[in-house]
This record gives structure tokens, sequence and C-alpha cells, in this order.
């Protein structure tokens, strides 16, 4: 199986959207008409310093989404996501453009209080900062939301999980699968061969999209794949302890209220 390259498709803002950005933060409020503009020196630099300062900030919250991603689902962790979100993807890249634009202005020897910095180029910035998060944002949930749907066979049940490996997404098929588990609060795909994926997905969704015969909730921690279960051992406070391979360090049990359903689906096989 091949690990995909790139998360989303995304050239259209390179080629079109940063230039266009950038143009605009020259050009709004100048009061010089464009032949005026392109006899005065400064405005070449102006225009290289923009496109410039443009990629950057789209490169950089690009790859802050994916990370964000994997470290702050929105399903999973919604106000943490929002707050960070908002400090690494407009605070922060805000502060850094606008201590570029200081130092710009200071090789050119133009006062801080003869410029349009506060009130015009700062909050520009402002507004394409949050418009370059809410792109990639959107960009990155339609890819998803897509993987995951193009997932699903003839019968709504998916034969195929979107998982997370590193920068790129990797297709796992069903019969690689051994359990699903949360662990610190993330979903976690863990093969047959014991490899584990962080997959995005919300567990109480996870069931009802496979086969039924085939996977059992055993808790709220741990959904397992019939092969992967290799015995059932009962204990004193008449829980059943289930040895799955590969194997849950911390124990897995199914309560006495569940164990009448799980043992009828053993039996069913």
């Amino acid at each position: 199986m091949k690990t995909k390259k790139a998360l989303i498709s995304d050239s259209w803002m390179f080629f079109y959207v940063y230039p266009l950005l950038a143009i605009l933060v020259v050009h709004i409020g100048n009061e010089n008409s464009f032949a005026q503009l392109i006899s005065i020196p400064s405005y070449y630099s102006d225009l290289v310093l923009a496109i410039c300062c443009s990629y950057l900030l789209g490169l950089y919250v690009k790859y802050l989404v994916f990370w964000m991603n994997k470290k702050y689902p929105w399903h999973q962790r919604p106000k943490s996501r929002i707050l960070i979100q908002f400090m690494l993807g407009i605070v922060l890249p805000t502060s850094i453009l606008l201590i570029v634009e200081l130092v710009y202005l200071s090789l050119l020897n133009i006062k801080l209080e003869d410029s349009s910095i506060f009130y015009l180029e700062l909050p520009l910035i402002l507004i394409f900062c949050l418009l370059i998060n809410l792109i990639y944002i959107a960009l990155n949930y339609h890819q998803l939301s897509k993987g995951f749907q193009g997932q699903q066979n003839v019968h709504g049940l998916k034969s195929y999980f979107l998982v997370q490996k590193g920068k790129g997404l990797l297709n796992i098929s069903e019969e690689d699968v051994a359990y699903f588990r949360i662990q610190n609060k993330l979903t976690f795909l863990v093969t047959c061969r014991g490899e584990s994926y962080l997959y995005d997905f919300p567990f109480k969704e996870i069931l009802p999209g496979l086969p039924q015969n085939e996977f059992f909730q055993l808790n709220r921690q741990v959904i397992a794949k019939r092969s992967s279960i290799l015995k059932t051992v009962p204990t004193d406070t008449r829980r059943l302890e289930i040895e799955l391979f590969p194997a849950i360090k911390d124990g897995v049990f199914v309560s006495k209220t569940k164990m009448t359903s799980f043992k009828n689906w053993l039996k069913s096989a």
C-alpha cells in the first residue's frame, strides 16, 4: 500500500490566490494611479516582499493545519483546536509579518508615523491570515470526508480505512485490521502486525460501518475483530478478560451486562 504524498490539492492557491493577495496588499489604499506606481522604484520591492510573504504564509498555514489535525482533531478537542489555531495560525504569523513590515520600512527610511501600517496593512494581514486558515481547514476537511466516503463498499460497509502516517495518508484494508482503540482520548487503528495509526474518525461511528459478524465493541475503548480475540478468561468480578493479539498491556474487559451478547456473538461464527 502506498502513502499519499499530498493531503489536498492546493496548487491553485499558489497560482492564483497568493499572487492576488500580494497585489491587493500593495494596491489597496494606494492613491497613486497605476502609471504613477510603476514609476516608483519601491513599488517593485513592495510587490516582491508581498508575494514572498504571501507564499510563506500559505505554506506555513498548510503544514500547520496538517499538524493540528494530528494533535488537536476537531471532533475530539474542538476548544483546544480553535484556541491554538487562532494563536498559531493568525496571531503568530500576523505578528511576524508586522515585524517584517517594520524592518522593511526602516530600510526604506520611512518613518512609522508616515506609513499606513497600523490602519491599513495590519487589518489586511489579519483578514488574509484568517482567510487562508479557513480555506485550508475547509480543503482538508473536504479531502478527509471524501476519503472516508470513498472507502465504503456496495453494502455501505468500509473495506478500507484512511489513517494518518506522517504528513500523508495510508489506506488500511479491513483484512489487516485487528482492532480500534481509544488511547489518550485519540482513536487508533491497530493492524494484525501490531502497527498503530491515528484514525481521525469519531469512535462511536466506527462500528456501524463494520461487518457486525466480524467486529464487536468490547467496551468504551476497544472495538475488536473476531480473529484478534485469542481467548476469554472469567474474573472474580464477573467480567470477562479478553486476550487480544496484538496484546494490550492494560488488559481488556467485557462487562457483565455485555457478556451474554458477546458470547452469543462469538458462537455465531
